[in-house]
This record gives structure tokens, C-alpha cells and sequence, in this order.
């Protein structure tokens, strides 16, 4: 029988890390839409206009040509279908995003060192930024390039979550600071 006991609150460092976890997880899910919107919609249109059919195409086969016109190599396709999965994982399994936060060990199986293993992948939403940057700069030359409002009507959140991703890093890191100056003394 498991023994439940009562869930106390997260300390202040987790909720920290609660705060920039949330807001990196909301930037990330538009960003992954965002581009894949863009790349199918920029296909199909480009298709449109030279008369190639776009029946039965799906992502997979967008990617495929973006790699075969040079846009992006195979590794970084690789990359970035393993950042769409990422998407697909935060959505069903958010809360393997934040299982290492709190004292949950009793309700999980532990890794060889004995710590929680999570989901959360630390430096996918720059990875992301970076092939999308790539991406946007290569279809520049070579397709029609789609748009929609969405960025613009994200933008105020956007700015906002950095905003406040910021100041939570900030935070942070002052805190690591002060400890490695405390242990000298």
C-alpha cells in the first residue's frame, strides 16, 4: 500500500522554477506551432503557385524537401523533429515536466544515482529558436513565404513571459552567487 502523505508546499527556489519552466513551456508550444504552420503553409503555397498537388502531404514530407533544397541538413531535421516530439510530450505528459520539483520520490522510480529524471529539457527553446531562424532565412530565397497575425497577437505575452523569465533568472543566479560567496567565508 502506498503511503500518502500530505503534499507541502514548494519552496521558494522550486516555485522559481516552477515560474520559469511554465513560462518557457507556454513560449515553446506557440514557437513549435508557429513553425510548423509556417513551413506547411509556405509549402503549400509554393506548391499552388507552380501546380504540384499538396494531396496527402504532411510535415514529415515538408521537412524531407526542406532538406533536399538545402534549408536545413538531415541532422538538424533529426533535431528538429525530436523538438516537435518535445511538444507532443509537453502536452500529454506535462506533468513530466515538473516531477522533479517537491518531494514526489515516493510515487516515482528513481535513476541510478538515485534523483528524479525529468522530462524537461533545458536548452530546447533555443534550439528551437535557432532552427527556426535558419529555417525562416532559407525560404527567404527559395518559397512563398506565409505569414499570419499570431505572432502579432502573441507578441504582448511574449515579451511579458521574457520579462519575467528574466527577473526569475536573475533571481537565481543571485541566489547561486551569494551561496558560492557564503562558502568562502
Amino acid at each position: 500500500m502506498v503511503n500518502i502523505k500530505k503534499v507541502k508546499l514548494l519552496g521558494k527556489r522550486e516555485r522559481d522554477v516552477l515560474k520559469y519552466r511554465s513560462y518557457e513551456i507556454m513560449l515553446y508550444l506557440f514557437y513549435v506551432e508557429d513553425l510548423k504552420k509556417f513551413i506547411v503553409q509556405s509549402l503549400q503555397t509554393t506548391n499552388d503557385i507552380f501546380g504540384v498537388s499538396n494531396k496527402k502531404l504532411k510535415l514529415d514530407d515538408h521537412l524531407n524537401r526542406i532538406v533536399e533544397d538545402g534549408i536545413i541538413t538531415a541532422q538538424e531535421k533529426v533535431e528538429l523533429v525530436t523538438l516537435i516530439d518535445i511538444r507532443n510530450d509537453i502536452s500529454h505528459e506535462v506533468h513530466k515536466m515538473v516531477n522533479d520539483l517537491g518531494d514526489t520520490s515516493q510515487y516515482q522510480l528513481l535513476n541510478e544515482e538515485g534523483k528524479i529524471k525529468t522530462n524537461y529539457q533545458y536548452g530546447a527553446l533555443y534550439r528551437l529558436k535557432v532552427i527556426s531562424a535558419k529555417i525562416h532565412r532559407g525560404f527567404q530565397s527559395q518559397y512563398a513565404m506565409m505569414s499570419s497575425f499570431d505572432k502579432f497577437i502573441f507578441e504582448p505575452a511574449e515579451k511579458a513571459l521574457e520579462y519575467e523569465m528574466d527577473i526569475i533568472f536573475r533571481r537565481m543566479l543571485k541566489v547561486e552567487v551569494e551561496k558560492l560567496y557564503d562558502g568562502d567565508q
